[in-house]
């Protein structure tokens, strides 16, 4: 066994309520196992966060062999800077008694690996995540306006407030943002849009389906999708724009350089300077007509050979049936 407080610094309190979840989970997949005379044999217990259900299950495979318990892996349950305490307990015990965990990005692995300081290519596979979009991309833009797209709650890690400082410092007229998404700082994001770009037509929509998403890029020309979050996994925002043909302007944190290439879009530093980045959307809307055809076509083209989910989770099934 092992200690529950093997970290200074971190909330004990928190480490007793994680103790109580775990105790819970247990006892419920044990409960249900019997009730229904499961097999361990033939059973697959899978926690889609690398948290404290995931280390329910670890500890559930280290009393029991033959169970196959195995956890995917995205950002927060992965960077240790991405808490208030730098720090996520017990990752060492979860991934080696978990059967596999499967990271949804090659960053995700490598950071897994500088943190317990070994390879663990027995131990993680890259299971990439993906998109159902069956909508024909948009390659041409029949409006004379300009229209860009973000996609994120309205927490301070996502920085949306740096994307108002960007169309701020932009030259050109009939500029739209939509932004799909909640938040806290919904009220003082709407505040500043107000103060800094009250020429932009600029609107929150909030929490919308992300089928509406998709019927949205369908049937509006978006010439850029933006991100410009201090943090990320591989964003799930970025593969649905992808798969609209949409060209990406990103940071380059977490796995995000997996999925933002000079073929698809723009990959900016996270501490970027707005002006720079401003001058890299106006060379690209100021770029020929033909130019922007071929970013979209790359757009749609490497979400379908990378990031579609018939492809990735038929080889997530795959990999977990040779377990």
């Amino acid at each position: 066994m092992f200690s529950f407080l093997q970290k200074k610094n971190v909330d004990e309190k928190e480490i007793i309520e994680i103790k109580k979840k775990i105790a819970k989970i247990k006892k419920e997949i044990i409960k249900i196992i019997q009730k229904n005379n499961i097999s361990y044999n033939n059973t697959i217990l899978y926690s889609y966060w690398h948290d404290y259900k995931a280390l329910a299950l670890a500890l559930l495979k280290k009393e029991n062999k033959k169970n196959i318990c195995i956890a995917r892996a995205h950002r927060w349950d992965i960077y240790f800077y991405a808490h208030k305490f730098p720090y996520l307990p017990f990752k060492k015990f979860i991934i080696d008694n978990l059967s596999m965990t499967f990271s949804i990005s090659i960053d995700g692995k490598k950071e897994f690996e500088k943190i317990l300081s070994k390879n663990l290519d027995s131990k993680i596979i890259v299971s990439r995540l993906g998109k159902i979009n069956n909508r024909t991309p948009l390659l041409k833009n029949n409006t004379k306006s300009i229209t860009f797209c973000s996609c994120s709650s309205l927490i301070s890690v996502k920085r949306v407030y740096l994307i108002i400082d960007i169309l701020n410092k932009l030259p050109f007229k009939n500029i739209n943002w939509i932004h799909f998404g909640n938040g806290y700082l919904l009220n003082e994001l709407k505040q500043c849009a107000k103060d800094k770009i009250s020429n932009i037509n600029f609107q929150f929509k909030g929490i919308v389906p992300n089928l509406e998403i998709l019927d949205f890029y369908r049937d509006n020309y978006v010439d850029l999708f933006i991100n410009v979050s201090e943090s990320e996994g591989i964003p799930v925002s970025i593969m649905e724009a992808l798969s609209a043909g949409i060209p990406v302007i990103s940071t380059n944190v977490g796995g995000t350089n997996e999925i933002v290439n000079n073929d698809v879009g723009f990959l900016i530093k996270k501490d970027f300077e707005i002006t720079e980045v401003a001058r890299i959307i106006e060379n690209y809307l100021n770029s020929p007509i033909e130019n922007h055809k071929i970013y979209r076509e790359n757009a749609y083209n490497f979400w379908k050979e990378n990031y579609t989910a018939e492809k990735n989770y038929t080889d997530f099934v795959n990999q977990i049936l040779l377990l």
